[in-house]
């Protein structure tokens, strides 16, 4: 991997931010994020589950589910896509959704390669 791809990875996590969401307490900032990186895998299938299912209650349970865990993270880009998908199940915008969930593939896949790299000091 380049170093510009790891630059731009390295920008969908903003650990100064998952810092600062934590009452400036770098451990429990941490022990957040891990939280969320280890719970995004499953819940991005879970998301992908329902959207395939076409069960919009079970996908507004889970977009939701994981919109509320990453305003805890400084994962601003994935929250903002979670917020939009949120808002397009909300108001049955339902033929624009597909867009976000690129989007959100997209944010999540960066994110996991991003992890490796975020410097916990």
């Amino acid at each position: 991997m380049s170093m510009e791809n790891v630059i731009d990875h390295q920008s969908s996590i903003d650990w100064s931010l998952s810092v600062k969401l934590a009452n400036n307490n770098k451990v429990l900032a941490k022990e957040l994020l891990e939280m969320f990186m280890a719970e995004l895998p499953k819940a991005s299938g879970k998301i992908h589950e329902a959207y395939e299912a076409n069960n919009m209650n079970e996908l507004q349970t889970q977009v939701h589910k994981l919109h509320g865990a990453a305003c805890y993270c400084g994962v601003t880009k994935l929250k903002d896509i979670l917020a939009r998908m949120e808002f397009t199940i909300k108001e049955r915008l339902y033929d624009q959704f597909s867009d976000s969930l690129i989007q959100f593939d997209e944010e999540v896949n960066s994110i996991l390669t991003a992890y490796k790299f975020v410097n916990y000091i």
